[in-house]
């Protein structure tokens, strides 16, 4: 399953007052279906349990609103970007470490999240009678542990809710952070208890070795390493995908490496004439924000113009991805992060200075105009707005990830699903588990590993933190984990940029002051307070 959603409602009929008993009170609404009626046969189950996956394609994909998005534009992996400060000026907030609970931004992933929590609780509650139940209220506590792992880590404190609420209470306190990790592991054990094996789950869905993929990585982030260990070690019946260049495309989609991924299609047909995200963004099934995250028109531009073996053709650009709109671009630092030797640097970011040669021939400046009013053949403007010449190829804007039919704007029906987990992390994790319990040998193989996947020769003779970093930017950059951990490793001050210093109040954000003033009883955290 893609992303063949299938979209339901799940309906709470309130009761009516005691006092109201007229019957043409009670009037059904049509094409709704009461949810005691609900959750009787296995196609019900599914259909409860897409309306999680479908509300976490939502958090990372709607109305310029994007968890993966915010993670990046936090850490020191890259900009806000844009044509200016004044575009998407809430992006620019992160970027620039001035945010405020009032950024609608952090308001819109924090309900979305609780959305996905409630969907997940209604499921939890309610499967039973079918035969699929056990395995869906088990997938269902994985996917609500995966939940409270990100709000927990994004906003510290925050109310536990595991029950659909009643009226009376609705003002919910916030829990500790210890007693929401608790749960999230009683979860996980549930869910590792009760989910199949990745070979006899569906594709899209969540199998055992997310469980304890994930249990692993709960408790490293605890610094219960040794208990994490035998977690990670249980994971089995995945693999590297053979090419690392097509680790985050198509090809490799829901496959041996996949622990859990984000669905979108490219078969939508979207363009200029019929696309309405405003309107309608959340039936898109397509991730606005990778073309949101293009390189930026009339800074994306050939090189070199001149023409080719003296014909009257002209090279153009080679490299097949196309111009968007500019935000997020990619920071020179983490290009130097990596080593000119491994293959995986230029898989993930490229500098002008290799964008400029021939088999590319990609120049990310504005190409200036001469005095006699034609445009300059070498490209020697400036870069776009908080550009600094490095062009992020993953998660890029491949023509091959976008929409296919002659009518369709590909940027407008990119395919590229979000990969949440794949099993290089379980890998990292592993690693880093046996590091620090005095295990680092057994690391060795798990490191040679990916290397070999990516053709990077570089010798491993001992595995060190040093070297569980560098592989952590090396083989997961851009895919949403290095801000929380710089922050779990103490090292926040590291992700300061110019013009904004790092301070520890940003190792979380803050809680929505809408939600501060629609609770009396949550208080702000305690970075924020």
């Amino acid at each position: 399953m893609k992303n063949n959603i299938i979209y339901i409602v799940v309906v709470l009929l309130l009761a009516v007052g005691t006092s109201c008993t007229k019957d043409w009170l009670e009037i059904p609404e049509e094409g709704l279906i009461p949810q005691e009626n609900f959750y009787k046969t296995n196609e019900d189950n599914i259909q409860g349990l897409a309306a999680v996956y479908d509300m976490m394609q939502v958090l990372n994909a709607q109305d310029w609103s994007s968890l993966h998005h915010i993670k990046t534009i936090l850490s020191d992996e890259a900009r806000a970007g844009g044509n200016d400060e004044g575009d998407q000026p809430e992006y620019h907030e992160f970027d620039d470490y001035a945010i405020t609970p009032l950024n609608t931004k952090i308001k819109d992933i924090w309900e979305r999240l609780y959305y996905a929590v409630y969907r997940a609780n209604v499921v939890i509650a309610n499967v039973g009678e079918a035969s699929n139940s056990d395995a869906v209220k088990a997938e269902a506590y994985a996917l609500r542990a995966y939940l409270y792992f990100e709000l927990v880590n994004l906003f510290d404190e925050v109310p536990l809710v595991l029950t659909e609420l009643l009226p009376s209470e609705y003002y919910m306190e916030a829990s500790t952070v210890e007693a929401i990790y608790a749960q999230i592991e009683a979860d996980l054990k549930m869910a590792i208890a009760g989910l199949p094996s990745k070979a006899d789950q569906e594709s899209w869905r969540v199998a055992d070795g997310f469980a304890n993929a994930l249990m692993g990585k709960v408790l490293i982030f605890q610094e219960k390493y040794t208990e994490a260990i035998p977690y990670l070690e249980a994971v089995s019946g995945y693999g590297l995908y053979s090419d690392y260049a097509d680790v985050l495309k198509i090809p490799s989609e829901y496959g041996t490496e996949s622990m859990f991924e984000i669905g979108y299609v490219n078969t939508e047909g979207w363009n200029w004439g019929n696309y309405n995200i405003w309107g309608d963004g959340r039936a898109q099934e397509n991730n606005i924000h990778w073309i949101l995250c293009g390189p930026r028109e009339g800074f994306y531009n050939s090189y070199d113009t001149a023409l080719v073996d003296g014909s009257d053709k002209k090279l153009g650009i080679v490299l097949p991805v196309f111009q968007g709109w500019g935000a997020m671009p990619p920071t020179k630092k983490m290009y130097d992060e990596f080593d000119g030797l491994d293959p995986r640097r230029d898989l993930t970011v490229m500098y002008e200075d290799d964008l400029n040669m021939p088999a590319y021939n990609v120049s990310l400046r504005a190409r200036l105009k001469k005095d006699d009013g034609t445009l300059e053949n070498f490209p020697t403007g400036g870069f776009q707005h908080e550009g600094q010449g490095v062009l992020r190829l993953k998660y890029g804007t491949w023509k091959s990830e976008g929409g296919q039919a002659d009518s369709d704007e590909p940027g407008l029906n990119m395919g590229t699903n979000l990969r949440v987990m794949r099993y290089a992390e379980v890998l990292l994790l592993l690693s880093e588990a046996y590091v620090q319990a005095n295990r680092a040998g057994d690391a060795i193989p798990l490191i040679e590993s990916l290397r070999d996947r990516a053709g990077y020769t570089a010798p491993v003779t001992s595995v060190d933190m040093d070297v569980i970093e560098y592989e952590k930017v090396a083989e997961l950059s851009y895919e949403g984990h290095r801000f929380y951990d710089m922050i779990r490793w103490g090292k926040g001050a590291e992700m300061s940029r110019e013009g904004a210093t790092f301070t520890d109040k940003y190792s979380k954000l803050p809680i929505p002051q809408a939600e501060l003033d629609a609770n009396p009883n949550l208080m702000q955290n305690k970075y924020w307070r």
